[in-house]
């Protein structure tokens, strides 16, 4: 299996990359559809969005608690007032503005990435669907003993809080009696839940001692 670490080649999964992959829930029954271009990117956009839109809410709600501490607390004369209420209005303004340019650096990245996202998908429309039998395609259904990871594509990134590393598959190719089978993520309806049970039923996890590569 060929494996790609955020687009260069590596030649196993260590014990960390395995405990630090990012995974949907499991599921046995999951349907989906291969998307076009224009509803692959208006997804990935308002899915952007709303992560944008949580972050900058829960800034903003905590700015503004501090804000109106500012205002009630006996200890500050008007002028500390005033600075600390100003000092919260500044830097919501500076979240606001870097949310934004994060927005739009995250959309031209994947408008970069779009022709290779789609390169050796099923044409858009067509129905992708597991199950405990196997995987269909369109038409075509493939018992999973049949299906072999041929390549997989994974992405590294921070857990956020305690800004841990974390790793996501973001693309499978398949090796089935019909021909090569390619899943991306950002081009599937149900990409997350597909992707990421495809991965579970067919790949073989490391067996070896843990590391810390």
């Amino acid at each position: 299996m060929r494996i790609l670490l955020d687009g260069k080649p590596v030649a196993a999964l260590t014990a960390k990359h395995e405990r630090d992959l990012r995974l949907s829930k499991a599921a046995e029954t999951i349907e989906g559809a291969v998307l076009s271009a224009e509803d692959a990117t208006a997804a990935y956009i308002r899915q952007t969005k709303w992560l944008y839109g949580i972050l900058g809410g829960f800034a903003l709600v905590l700015m503004l608690g501090i804000a109106i501490g500012a205002t009630v607390t006996d200890g500050l004369n008007q002028g500390d007032r005033l600075m600390v209420v100003s000092g919260a209005v500044v830097a919501a303004a500076l979240l606001a503005t870097f949310l934004w340019l994060m927005l739009r650096y995250r959309i031209r990245s994947w408008n970069r990435t779009l022709d290779k996202r789609r390169d050796g998908m099923p044409p858009p429309g067509t129905a992708i669907r597991l199950d405990a039998e196997g995987l269909a395609v369109a038409t075509q259904s493939f018992a999973w003993p049949s299906l072999a990871l041929e390549s997989v594509e994974i992405s590294a990134g921070s857990s956020g809080a305690d800004s841990d590393t974390v790793y996501t598959v973001e693309r499978l190719s398949l090796a089935s009696p019909g021909g090569l089978i390619v899943l991306d993520k950002g081009m599937l309806r149900n990409g997350y839940m597909i992707v990421d049970n495809v991965w579970r039923r067919l790949h073989v996890p490391y067996r070896g001692q843990d590391e810390q590569g």
